[in-house]
């Protein structure tokens, strides 16, 4: 497990969850989202390639498409 204050990348990182991330591109203009995630479990577990799903709340990983 990488310790987010011993990372060089992670310790200066400032970190956002999907509702945050979704509100600011809102308030920004954003529209149309499709929002899909992966990475189901604990990633030491994971010895295959795992299917994405819809939405978020889930998945390690999240990807959010938009139009202006």
């Amino acid at each position: 497990m990488i310790l987010r204050n011993e990372n060089v990348f992670y310790k200066i990182a400032e970190f956002f969850s999907t509702k945050q991330v979704l509100e600011i591109l809102k308030n920004t203009g954003f529209k149309d989202f499709e929002i899909v995630q992966t990475v189901f479990g604990e990633l030491s577990f994971i010895n295959k390639v795992q299917d994405f799903r819809d939405g978020y709340g889930e998945g390690g990983f999240v990807v959010i498409k938009s139009n202006v």
